[in-house]
């Protein structure tokens, strides 16, 4: 999962991966986007759709922590849907959970000081 979602650590895309050449095409994933459905992209191969794919991610990425996105490629054929969904929820869901704990605890840690013995 790491290799796939370098994003996470880095919190950026390798610009070999996302090329600077936008098409068209990309303003309207993008747009498609606020819908909150899924959305297919179907081609040949080498026509660029795993580039998009990373050029969508670098825009998410302006706006979005890293590790709420998450990449798979179905050609790693070791790997399955559970699996992926899994690695997820115990490693990224985890760690946001875990922050979200602490921050509770803080602003309690807060409350009680402002308010005082």
């Amino acid at each position: 999962m790491e290799r796939y979602n370098e994003w996470w650590f880095t919190g950026k895309i390798r610009k070999e991966l996302a090329l600077p050449y936008k098409r068209y095409i990309l303003s309207k994933i993008i747009e498609s986007l606020k819908e909150r459905q899924i959305l297919l992209m179907a081609g040949l191969r080498r026509v660029g759709k795993t580039t998009l794919l990373y050029q969508t991610i670098e825009k998410l990425l302006e706006n979005e922590e890293p590790n709420k996105i998450l990449y798979f490629s179905f050609e790693d054929s070791t790997v399955s849907v559970k699996d992926v969904l899994g690695f997820y929820e115990k490693y990224i869901l985890k760690n946001l959970l875990k922050k979200l704990v602490e921050f509770t605890f803080s602003l309690m840690k807060f409350n009680m000081q402002k308010i005082g013995p």
